[in-house]
């Protein structure tokens, strides 16, 4: 999806803290992302309450964070399970639309992936949903 002519999917971390900012309201410090990732820790305690005042606008940004929380650490986790990967967000742009998305079958080919990753000798923990194991 195009955001002001450029590519997200553009490894800059320009672009991705450009789209952080639209979509989440606000940007990571700079000790709370490496790379592609953003820190689960930095979206807890940035989001943890919403706000009384809040509008909708507020409320999708707390929505698209909180939604990136679950899938960093139950969903879709990494071997670390303290980040999550900038590509999700894009696809919490239009909220209305998120449910659209097949989500199980994400899960299920990320664990797949996952188990075949943890195979490997030098591999000593498994991403992915252990819940559905």
């Amino acid at each position: 999806m195009p955001i002001d002519g450029e590519l997200v999917t553009d490894s800059s971390s320009g672009n991705l803290l450009k789209l952080c900012q639209e979509l989440l309201g606000d940007i990571p410090p700079e000790n709370m992302f490496t790379g592609k990732l953003i820190k689960l820790s930095w979206l807890n305690s940035k989001f943890r309450e919403l706000p009384t005042d809040a509008n909708l606008g507020t409320i999708g940004q707390y929505a698209r964070a909180h939604i990136l929380i679950l899938i960093g650490s139950m969903l879709m986790p990494d071997t670390s399970a303290s980040l999550v990967h900038f590509m999700y967000l894009p696809l919490l742009r239009d909220l209305a639309h998120v449910s659209n998305f097949s989500w199980g079958s994400a899960v299920l080919a990320c664990l797949y992936r996952a188990l075949d990753y943890g195979t490997k000798l030098q591999q000593d923990n498994i991403g992915g949903c252990m819940l559905l194991l």
